[in-house]
């Protein structure tokens, strides 16, 4: 199905306020290791509530730098290719004149720029940021894509210079998921690379059903759109994330009680049921790929606890249960990574301080042996609400 997708070029982004609460957390990992629990290895983590950017020692269990605040609400974000720079939206809850778009050195812990998405007199000023929030970098590192944004009537995707921070133009129309923005670096079968939004082109039509879109990296034309089988029309989004895999063509999708692999060569997306929904993650190799349960809710539903395995072709295998070292309560988990030595899994859990009718849980991050299916170590981060764990090479040397 090729459903097409007008680029424009205009002048930037100005933003409105938004009710999402995300965290993030970085991994940055060096190439030693001496077995499961004892990886030498550097975390940067940004936390919500607090804004304060987080060093930590995950052998040695503690934070060993903090430096800030960012802004108290983060929701939207991406590392670059290279795992320098994030780049995050920000804002003040109850503040709607308070939203900008950061990009943060990750290595010196210190902001590079930053640019308000709100003033009208910036060079935003010919789009405006309106929600469902994502962000996606370039693989050559010089564009950013930001969703969703608005102008001149139209609702898409914000093309944007990532050096400078200015704005460049605008795709769509397209309303996009959460989330739901993923760049891919060149391959044999896309030699300039693609651009992955996962939503709709009908932004104000309900009900409506999602689709994922691939564009061609450089001239962000529409190469064709793929349909999800057995999604069901409904007045809201179904699909609740877009995740990368080791293997080339291939992506994951999420929705209720489904896990999609999305063959991009073949345009063909295999729906597997699955008892929880959550964030996915890979193996480098391609071969494994865990699917965090954390419920269907944040507020009222903690999640199952369980960190569900599947090979490459999404047949089940062997789970791993955090239950036992949470004293049987089911810790929320919110996202994880994979150590470069392949030998531990990362998760990161923790709720909010305040909301969740189970009970807040401050977070923490739990390092499991692949192999023994078993946590290892946890680490309390003296923080909450967290949301995204991604990995980056390097460790943290302060200046």
């Amino acid at each position: 199905m090729n459903s097409r997708l007008s680029w424009q070029r205009r002048a930037g982004v100005r933003g409105e306020s938004a009710c999402l609460l995300l965290a993030l957390l970085l991994a940055t990992a060096s190439c030693e290791s001496a077995g499961p629990g004892t990886e030498r290895a550097t975390l940067v983590a940004v936390g919500v509530e607090s804004g304060f950017v987080l060093a930590i020692d995950p052998v040695a269990r503690r934070v060993v730098a903090r430096m800030g605040p960012l802004k108290r609400t983060i929701d939207a974000l991406a590392l670059s290719r290279d795992g320098q720079t994030i780049y995050v939206t920000e804002f003040t809850p109850g503040d709607t004149t308070s939203r900008d778009l950061v990009a943060f050195d990750v290595s010196l812990l210190r902001t590079r720029w930053r640019k308000s998405l709100f003033n009208a007199e910036s060079r935003y000023s010919g789009m405006t940021v309106i929600g469902e929030y994502a962000i996606a970098v370039s693989a050559d590192g010089q564009r950013l894509f930001l969703a969703s944004c608005l102008s001149n009537g139209v609702r898409g995707i914000g093309v944007l210079d990532a050096d400078a921070g200015t704005g460049l133009g605008l795709i769509g129309p397209l309303l996009v998921v959460p989330g739901g923005l993923l760049a891919l670096a060149p391959s044999a079968a896309y030699p300039r690379g693609v651009l992955l939004a996962l939503g709709r082109r009908t932004p104000y039509a309900q009900p409506g059903l999602d689709s994922l879109f691939i564009m061609d990296a450089q001239t962000l034309g529409t190469i064709d759109s793929i349909g999800f089988p057995g999604q069901a029309a409904a007045f809201q989004l179904s699909l609740r994330g877009l995740f990368s895999s080791a293997s080339p063509g291939v992506v994951f999708v999420t929705a209720p009680g489904f896990l999609y692999r999305v063959d991009l060569l073949t345009r063909r997306a295999v729906a597997t049921p699955v008892p929880g929904s959550g964030p996915v993650l890979a193996t480098a190799d391609g071969q494994t790929v865990y699917l965090l349960d954390h419920g269907t809710s944040l507020i009222d539903d903690p999640g199952a606890g369980i960190v569900r395995e599947y090979d490459s072709t999404l047949v089940p295998r062997d789970s791993i249960d955090l239950r036992p070292a949470f004293g049987g309560t089911s810790p929320v988990m919110r996202s994880a990574v994979i150590s470069q030595d392949d030998r531990l899994l990362y998760v990161l859990v923790g709720t909010a301080s305040r909301g969740p009718l189970y009970g807040p849980q401050p977070a923490a991050l739990i390092a499991i042996d692949r192999r023994a299916r078993a946590p290892v170590s946890t680490t309390s981060l003296d923080e909450w609400n967290p949301l995204a764990l991604v990995a980056r090479r390097g460790g943290y040397s302060p200046r």
